[in-house]
């Protein structure tokens, strides 16, 4: 309703097996005790009331509900037993290419394109002394998403003309987070950015 093109998500394995859309390694229970995502089931978890009265959702749940209203999804890989049940997932419902999958992890990156030729990949990193090239071939990433956000020495002067023609150059996507000040984003609107996450998309529109 912000008009945001895509939704981040995060996905990660349970201990029966199931793939949940969770950011957090776990969940706290309504009686104080920590549940693990991967050593809990899927019913454990859904157990636990989220705010708004909502609850962790399955791959499948948002999936549906993505297609349904014409919605992208950014998926980021946040435990490699998923990897495989996440691209099978997509295959089921024909949904390698609607959407994108990312993680800091690049040899989950690695896996991800290797089971689905054509799913559209991202290399996640923070440092400033990776070559975000050579990462991104030596995976078979389409796009590099560089993590600058949290370093507060202005991240987006990192952004320059160069260094987007430089991933040009080499036939990459680039996608960024996350931001929310309007000089900036004017900023990156000169330079040509494929995709920003944002906690505020109305901004971006």
């Amino acid at each position: 309703q912000l008009g945001a093109d895509a939704a981040e998500i995060d996905v990660q394995r349970t201990g029966d097996g199931r793939i949940v859309v969770v950011h957090d390694a776990y969940l706290t229970a309504e009686d104080g005790r920590l549940l693990p995502i991967g050593s809990s089931t899927l019913e454990e978890l859904q157990a636990v009331p989220l705010r708004g009265g909502e609850r962790v959702p399955t791959l499948e749940e948002v999936l549906d509900l993505a297609r349904e209203i014409r919605l992208g999804l950014y998926i980021e890989i946040k435990d490699g037993g998923s990897v495989r049940p996440l691209i099978e997932a997509l295959q089921a419902r024909h949904a390698i290419g609607a959407v994108m999958v990312g993680s800091f992890r690049h040899d989950w990156v690695a896996q991800a394109g290797a089971l689905a030729p054509g799913l559209k990949t991202s290399v996640l990193f923070s440092s400033r002394h990776i070559d975000p090239v050579a990462l991104a071939r030596a995976v078979g990433a389409s796009y590099v998403h560089p993590c600058w956000g949290a370093d507060p020495a202005h991240p987006e002067e990192s952004l320059t003309p160069e260094w987007v023609a430089r991933m040009r150059e080499a036939g990459l996507g680039i996608v960024i987070w996350h931001e929310e000040h309007p000089d900036v984003i004017a900023h990156l609107r000169t330079l040509g950015i494929d995709g920003v996450c944002s906690d505020l998309p109305e901004r971006l529109v």
